[in-house]
């Protein structure tokens, strides 16, 4: 990085897709402070440089825009600059590399994310091929935290917009988040007028809701059912040996059926007790393995979660 004086009038702004945002403009909800900002650089001069990169017919700005749009409004009213040079950091930078200086500057000077900043981080991740951990690193969040914002620009687009706009909260837009997609409008005026205490006690309200219809639906109406009473095994020892005597009497293919019916229920040959051994211990075995993995896998389907909400987010505006 060097420090050189140019020319104010062959410094432009970034190509929309590589811009977080154009110059400032008296509708902005910010337009006081920068307005601020030009007066301080009017009579102070410009004390913390914005940086430049050269480009074929100039040079772009990579970080510092509203700085540099300062300057420029300055230089051309009149009011400063009369020889139409300013100092700049020059940094080299390919587009993404610039994008990336952008949304750096913004995530560290500020507390909150836009959307489009949001979306720019899933871009740069995607080119760059970072994983969601290297791409939060480099923001400054956790990788938690990151993978909500990344929902938070999958938000359908009216509500994305309300987010942009500032009119919905990024705690909030989060906590639409966790809403079917076909729900989440219905609690975007929510979203704008309620604190985050407040919706997120109504987005929990809305979610135990959908629960417990969803539980209704899946048992369906409640029908009776009767469930059979078992006798106990001493009176079944007593049919046992009624059938026994009666097969001894009367060796008949009636009495011999009851019998092997009885001699059924109470079967436990040396083979079958070895059968149900090997079949219990398989089981606990089972469940012993299952539970040692289940933290395991646990954790693999979050990741996996992470990295498909980063993979998508930046797929929708590549």
């Amino acid at each position: 990085m060097q420090i050189e004086k140019i020319r104010i009038d062959s410094i432009a702004f970034p190509a929309s897709d590589f811009a977080l945002r154009p110059a400032p403009v008296p509708s902005d909800k910010d337009y006081d402070t920068f307005t601020e900002l030009k007066k301080d650089i009017a009579s102070r001069g410009l004390l913390n440089l914005f940086s430049v990169r050269k480009v074929a017919d100039g040079y772009e700005v990579i970080d510092g825009s509203r700085r540099f749009s300062a300057v420029k409004e300055l230089f051309g009213a009149g009011l400063a600059y009369a020889d139409g040079m300013v100092d700049v950091q020059i940094r080299e930078a390919d587009d993404y590399d610039a994008l990336a200086s952008q949304i750096a500057g913004n995530f560290h000077s500020k507390r909150t994310a836009k959307v489009s900043e949001i979306r720019a981080v899933s871009r740069i991740a995607l080119v760059k091929g970072w994983d969601l951990s290297t791409t939060a690193k480099f923001v400054g969040m956790t990788v938690a935290y990151l993978s909500n914002l990344l929902k938070v620009a999958q938000l359908p687009e009216a509500v994305a917009k309300e987010v942009e706009a500032g009119n919905i909260s990024v705690a909030n837009a989060i906590q639409l988040t966790k809403l079917p997609a076909d729900v989440i409008t219905e609690h975007t005026e929510g979203a704008k007028t309620k604190s985050v205490a407040d919706f997120t006690v109504e987005i929990s309200q809305k979610l135990e809701a959908l629960k417990a219809s969803k539980q209704k639906k899946e048992k369906g109406e409640a029908v009776f059912t009767a469930t059979p009473s078992y006798m106990k095994k001493t009176e079944a020892e007593v049919l046992l040996q009624r059938a026994e005597v009666a097969y001894q009497m009367e060796p008949s293919d009636y009495n011999k059926g009851t019998l092997d019916a009885m001699l059924e229920v109470f079967q436990l040959d040396e083979k079958t007790v070895a059968e149900q051994r090997a079949a219990w211990e398989q089981a606990k075995l089972d469940a012993e393995t299952k539970k040692g993995n289940r933290k395991k896998e646990r954790e693999a389907k979050k990741l996996a979660e992470y990295e498909a909400v980063l993979k998508a987010a930046g797929k929708q505006i590549i």
